[in-house]
C-alpha cells in the first residue's frame, strides 16, 4: 500500500480510503489548489513559494460553495483522526486570504 501525504492538510490518504486517493469531498479542493502543488517522487507536495496562480486558486476557496466543500473535506478527514491544518493556514496567510470555517470536529456543520 502506498501512502501519499498531502502537506496541505497533513494527513495520509491511505488512512481514509484507497491508496493515493483523497476522500471524495477533498478531490475538488485539490483540483482547485493544483497550481499550489509540485510532485516529488509522484507525491503531491505544496510548493514553498506562492505563485499568483496559486493565490488566485486559493482565493476561490472563499466562495460559499467551495468553503462548504473544504469544510466537508476537513470533516471527513477529522473522522479518521486529528487534522493538521498548518499547511493550509500558511497557504491562506501567504496569499492574504481568510476562509471562515466552523470549529473542527468530525460532526462539523458545513451547511452554513
Amino acid at each position: 500500500m502506498v501512502t501519499i501525504v498531502i502537506v496541505l492538510i497533513g494527513v495520509s490518504w491511505s488512512a481514509v480510503g484507497e491508496p493515493g486517493t483523497p476522500p471524495k469531498p477533498c478531490k475538488p479542493i485539490l483540483d482547485i489548489l493544483n497550481p499550489c502543488f509540485t510532485k516529488q517522487d509522484q507525491v503531491p507536495v505544496i510548493k514553498s513559494s506562492r505563485s499568483q496562480d496559486c493565490c488566485t486558486a486559493t482565493a476561490s476557496l472563499c466562495s460559499r460553495e467551495n468553503s462548504k466543500v473544504l469544510c466537508e473535506c476537513i470533516r471527513d478527514l477529522e473522522k479518521e483522526g486529528p487534522v493538521n491544518l498548518t499547511g493550509l493556514d500558511a497557504l491562506l496567510s501567504d496569499c492574504s486570504i481568510s476562509v471562515k470555517l466552523p470549529p473542527i470536529s468530525n460532526d462539523m456543520d458545513c451547511s452554513q
